[in-house]
């Protein structure tokens, strides 16, 4: 992952908010999971 930041907002889009790459994988570990890494490849 490139960005330093993820940007995320619920369905309703009546909020948006940013959290650091490195909080996000942390809490995922804090979940008892791995993160995965996927890199995705746009325009066939």
């Amino acid at each position: 992952m490139t960005v330093e930041t993820i940007s995320g907002s619920p369905p309703e889009h009546t909020a948006t908010t940013n959290i650091a790459r490195e909080d996000h994988l942390g809490f995922i570990r804090a979940c008892g999971h791995e993160p995965r890494i996927l890199y995705l490849v746009f325009g066939f």
